[in-house]
């Protein structure tokens, strides 16, 4: 399993699912990423999924080349 946290900053959130979202975030020690935030476009968090936002990111997979 590969697992990773750092700040990072949202570059992208596509919609995926209902309330899903497939978001892309820059990381300084760890670069360009991809990954599924659940429940990332409800009311409540749909702000946060802002291009340009900063955020604490966890990242994690089985596999290297696997979406977080």
């Amino acid at each position: 399993m590969v697992e990773w946290r750092d700040r990072a900053i949202l570059l992208e959130a596509m919609k995926f699912a209902d309330h899903d979202a497939i978001v892309t975030v820059f990381s300084r020690e760890h670069g360009i990423y991809k990954g599924v935030c659940k429940a990332a476009l409800t009311k409540k968090n749909r702000a946060q999924m802002e291009p340009g936002n900063i955020a604490d990111v966890r990242w994690s997979a089985r596999l290297q080349e696997h979406l977080g």
